[in-house]
């Protein structure tokens, strides 16, 4: 921001604040969908203000029409954000599933993996009796 341009922002602000008139009116709408993922949108919207010596009914009619189009706003903006919010849960139902099978993918190489080690323990267990077996017989058939 240049010097000129905060010069004036800063000027236009203190010129606002004794009038009593905002830059702008903000409106904050925001929750959260699950555990998982937050979701919010910002709304700023200003309107000139309302000209002196207009009527009563004339003002009420105004605002009316301005409170109606910030509702109309809101409304679009709300949709826009439910669909924002659906999008990220089908990408997340997505990414959760790519990683169930891979999560599955594991435990079965891991299954076969316990397996084949088993099969090897038990060849080993084989091969153990069975020397001590010939260890018996060796020694059964030295002795006099």
């Amino acid at each position: 921001m240049t010097v000129g341009r905060w010069t004036w922002r800063r000027t236009a602000d203190t010129v606002r604040r004794w009038i009593r008139r905002p830059r702008s009116q903000t409106i904050r709408v925001g929750g959260i969908d699950s555990a998982e993922s937050f979701g919010s949108s910002r709304v700023t919207t200003s309107y000139p203000p309302l000209a002196h010596g207009i009527s009563h009914e004339d003002a009420i009619n105004e605002l009316d029409q301005r409170t109606r189009a910030i509702i109309a706003d809101l409304s679009r903006r709300e949709g826009r954000l439910l669909d924002m919010i659906e999008d990220h849960d089908e990408q997340q139902h997505a990414i959760s599933a790519t990683f169930d099978q891979y999560v599955n993918a594991q435990e079965h190489q891991a299954k076969q993996r316990d397996r084949r080690g088993i099969r090897f323990e038990v060849s080993g267990l084989g091969l153990v009796t069975l020397g001590a077996i010939a260890q018996a017989l060796g020694s059964l058939m030295a002795s006099p």
